[in-house]
This record gives C-alpha cells, structure tokens and sequence, in this order.
C-alpha cells in the first residue's frame, strides 16, 4: 500500500498542478475536511470520469533522509467505469519501460485485474527522462497495445541545505533550487507544517497549516515570498515538496486509457519570524 504520508503529499500536489487553482494558503481548521476529500478531487481532476484504463508511476525522495521510492499502480475498468472492485485482466503491464503482471508482487492489493509494486528491485523501476513505452499485452477483455509517452526527468531540491541549525526566515521568504528543465514547464510546490517533528525537537505544538501554488516555471529557481508564509506559526518545521508531472490519454479501439507520471522531492525546514 502506499505511504500514507506520501500519497498525502502526491494527491495534494496532483491536484493543484492539474486543477491549475491560483496561489491558496490554509490553515488547520480547513485542512481536515480537504483531506477527507482529496482522493476524490484527484480522480475528477486528472482523469474523466469514464475511462477504460490507467498507468500511474510516481517517483518520491526525501531530501536528507532515507527515503527514496518508485510506485506503480494500473488498472483496467469494466464498462468504461473508475471502478477498482470491477477490474479486467489485461495480460501483463507496461509502465514506463517497467513490467508487470498481475499479482506479482506481496504488496499487490488482492484484486484480480490490478497492478501495484513499489519498486523494491531495481529491475522495475520506471524510467524518467525519457520517452518510454506502456500500454498491456491483452487479454480476452482487453485489446493488447503499446504507445510511448516521454516522462520528465525526476525532480530533486538543491538548496536551501537540509539543517535545522539554518533557519528559514518566514520574514524574508525562502529561495530554493532544483534541477530545473524549462521556463516553458511548470511544477507544484506544497509547504506543510509538521506538527509532530515540531513537538518532538522543540516541544512546541503547532497547527497543521499548508500553502500550495502552481505554474512555477521550471527553470530552477524560485523564492517563496514571505507572504505566503504569513499563515504559519513562529518557530516551526516545515515541509517543502516540489513536483513536476505529465500525462497522456490514448484512444485504442474506441476505448479511453490514461498514462502518468510524476515525481516530487522533499525537504524538511526549521522556519522563524
């Protein structure tokens, strides 16, 4: 299954990069209803609500930390319909050059017709930065195909330093960097705050609070300005997630299919006034 706090982290970003929503900040008092909803804004989002097929795979790492994973999932939908307890058997998997058949892995959800691994061997990790093949062999219900789609290089956060000994000022706003692509792409940002490492190093209870913005060019470069952190407490941890993502709808056989791909990296920050 996946991460809770990471498919957190994933559907929020998801949402707002498709949704394209303007710059929004939140407090607690909002938030715990938008998580209770997010799982569902991200299917209206990214995808139509009548589709015959989907790949995801999504790359995630945690900049000082040792977590660093790749997640595929797919599916194929009987009639037509985002249904994971009506699922088609569609042969074996391709997702971004990695190959999967049903039910190959221990972590698979036990649903005949579903595809998840979360990359344990390096053997079917997806490929990014690079145009790579998906698609299914077949089946009985499912007409075997492969298209191509290119998927964007992983995304990594440079700088600020990972330390809590260096400060961020809310005040000032915080300049990161990443291994930039293109002004003419686009990435999410989400900053979060983390009201239990903030309890545990400095014994402060905090609020969970988030900002979120899109259409920041992906040039490398950008200062978060010190207004959009007006909302956060004092003397806190902060999380900063970037993510860059695309995708693709094919048409085979008069039936829909959807491909997509998205990375995001993370930084935990110590911010002041």
């Amino acid at each position: 299954m996946f991460r809770n706090k990471y498919l957190a982290i994933f559907l929020l970003i998801a949402v707002v990069l498709i949704s394209c929503e303007d710059k929004n900040s939140v407090e607690s008092s909002e938030v715990s209803a938008d998580m209770d909803i997010v799982s569902q804004i991200i299917q209206s989002a990214s995808t139509p609500e009548y589709i015959d097929g989907r790949i995801t795979v999504q790359a995630y790492t945690k900049i000082g930390g040792i977590v660093s994973n790749y997640d595929i999932t797919g599916a194929c939908f009987a009639n037509g319909v985002i249904d994971y307890s009506n699922q088609l058997s569609a042969g074996t998997m391709l997702a971004s050059d990695a190959t999967l058949t049903e039910n190959q892995f221990p972590n698979n959800i036990a649903n005949y017709g579903y595809y998840m691994n979360q990359c344990d061997n390096s053997q079917f990790y997806p490929v990014f930065g690079d145009t790579t093949d998906w698609g299914w062999t077949g089946s009985q219900n499912v007409t075997g195909f492969t298209t191509q789609m290119y998927v964007k290089p992983e995304i990594e956060i440079y700088t600020p330093d990972v330390s809590f000994d260096i400060p961020q000022s809310k005040s000032a706003g915080i300049p990161i960097t990443w291994n930039g692509t293109s002004a003419t792409n686009k990435i999410g940002l989400l900053i979060e705050t983390n009201p239990v490492q903030t309890l545990l190093y400095y014994g402060k209870d905090i609020p969970k609070t988030y900002y979120w913005e899109v259409d920041i060019d992906d040039d490398g470069s950008y200062t978060i300005p010190a207004q959009s952190l007006s909302n956060f407490p004092d003397s806190c941890i902060i999380d900063i997630s970037i993510a860059r993502m695309n995708s693709q709808y094919e048409e085979i056989n008069s039936k829909t299919y959807v491909f997509e791909a998205i990375s995001f990296s993370q930084a935990s920050y110590y911010l002041v006034p």
